[in-house]
């Protein structure tokens, strides 16, 4: 009970834990005024529509302490079954896929106000639509980034213990049964 002993010593130790520097008062309001986004995805093109890019509508909301702005690239990372691949490649490697907002749109998220965006997919790759497992990294200029998990391109988006569920299926089953689980 050495605790209870040092507090005992001198209880104004206690005001110095609750409220003082690297107090839990400190942390308590560090970790609830921290920068952070939400993403909801409005539109998810899958195909390749008369030629045209893919690309995603999002809308982004900042539900931090302090405005930031949104940087123009996403990154799309995800496995493609290997059956589908043009170019075979290891079945554990990850496809990756770069978005570009137009750079016309301003970028700037202003506190608690969703602001729409457009990113355009600078690859015509035609495996895309095939991705069954994938996530979305959305990088800040000022604050941590939000990655996005996917279920299938175009489908819903998943928690990170699904996403690492569905990942160890892919990887034990050697991509054959995952499309039991993902529908």
């Amino acid at each position: 009970m050495w605790l209870i002993d040092y507090f005992k010593e001198d209880p104004l130790r206690l005001l110095t834990l609750l409220g003082g520097t690297g107090g839990l008062v400190y942390w308590y309001d560090r970790i609830k005024n921290r920068l952070r986004i939400k993403i909801r995805f409005l539109v998810l093109n899958t195909h390749l529509i008369n030629n045209k890019p893919y690309s995603i509508t999002f809308e982004a909301n900042n539900i931090g302490d302090m405005p930031t702005s949104i940087e123009s690239t996403i990154i799309l990372k995800g496995y493609i079954p290997s059956i589908m691949k043009k170019i075979k490649t290891s079945r554990f490697k990850k496809s990756l896929y770069t978005y570009e907002i137009d750079s016309s749109q301003n970028r700037h998220l202003p506190l608690r106000e969703p602001i729409q965006f457009t990113a355009i997919c600078s690859s015509k790759d035609y495996e895309k639509p095939f991705l069954i497992l994938g996530f979305y990294i959305f990088t800040l200029t000022v604050g941590k980034k939000r990655i996005i998990y996917i279920q299938k391109e175009g489908k819903s988006q998943i928690s990170l213990l699904k996403y690492l569920f569905y990942e160890a299926i892919y990887w034990i089953s050697n991509d054959l049964y995952i499309n039991k689980f993902i529908s």
